[in-house]
């Protein structure tokens, strides 16, 4: 795993979706402290029953939205999200983490090769419920049975079977 919680953490959207999905934010927060999205994440999370969620998790300071606004990197922005097959959520969440100095939490790879790149420390999905059955906020049935929920919504945010044989 390429890092533990730091003092910020931004989440991109496929994670915040995986989560968001089986109403299991608490995973999140489990692992990860102070966590942020960005409003381009914001804006990916399209669904009704996902968007109450996330509203519901914003009214409660579970997690802040956040923008990036130094002209700068707006600019690097705007020329990642052309120039790279990045989206907005990946290149806004990548670049916040670098300048901000944030874990993030993320699962696409290209996403995952920008951010090592810019030296962003970094967790995936699946690292994050491996950490989370370590500390024992779920036991191995718990995860495993969320691997078959995302598996039924149509979600894989993870490439194993169970996660016995990543402990």
């Amino acid at each position: 795993m390429e890092g533990e919680a730091s003092a910020k953490t931004v989440v991109e959207a496929s994670p915040l979706i995986s989560f968001l999905k089986v109403d299991r934010f608490d995973i999140l927060e489990s692992v990860c402290s102070n966590l942020l999205c960005t409003e381009h994440v914001t804006g990916e999370i399209l669904l009704f029953r996902q968007q109450e969620r996330l509203n519901k998790l914003f009214q409660e300071e579970r997690i802040r939205e956040v923008s990036l606004s130094d002209p700068m990197h707006l600019l690097e922005y705007a020329q990642l999200v052309e120039q790279t097959p990045l989206g907005p959520g990946e290149v806004s969440s990548v670049l916040y983490a670098a300048y901000h100095d944030c874990m993030l939490v993320i699962t696409d790879k290209k996403g995952i090769r920008e951010a090592k790149r810019r030296t962003v420390t970094y967790l995936t999905t699946q690292e994050v419920m491996v950490l989370a059955i370590r500390k024992g906020t779920l036991s191995l049935t718990e995860a495993d049975a969320l691997i078959v929920q995302w598996q039924l919504l149509n979600e894989f945010p993870v490439t194993i079977t169970s996660f016995q044989t990543l402990l």
